[in-house]
């Protein structure tokens, strides 16, 4: 049954070829199902939801990732590239005294990545309302 030599022998058949009928029949049902499931999402899509809902929701999201890359993006940028140079020039500065103080900029580091998150999270929870 399973003879690449044949002239008939099709890709279809190669992948069923060392299955029983059972495998088979079981194949084509998945196969029949993910279309169906593929179908009935798309039918969702075009009757349960009118384009004024799909504007709305994508222009929301366009205004979320604009805030973001407009206002806190380059804020965050700065604020991280002001704190990086004035730790260096006070480095260069008084250099035993930056000795000291550098293990503290962890202390400093930390509470910015949680503002930000809860920022974050909050900023999600004004969207949501």
């Amino acid at each position: 049954m399973c003879s690449p030599s044949s002239t008939s022998f099709s890709s279809r058949q190669s992948i069923v070829c060392h299955g029983d009928m059972v495998d088979t029949l079981l194949m084509t049902l998945a196969f029949v199902g993910a279309v169906g499931d593929g179908l009935s999402t798309l039918a969702f899509y075009m009757f349960t939801r009118t384009s004024t809902d799909v504007n709305t929701s994508i222009t929301s999201d366009i205004l979320i990732i604009q805030d973001c890359f407009n206002e806190k993006v380059p804020n965050y940028i700065m604020n991280g590239a002001t704190f990086i140079a004035c730790y260096a020039v006070g480095f260069f500065i008084m250099w035993w005294l930056a000795q000291v103080a550098s293990p503290t900029m962890v202390l400093l580091v930390n509470p910015d990545i949680m503002y930000d998150r809860i920022l974050m999270e909050l900023t999600q929870m004004m969207w949501r309302m």
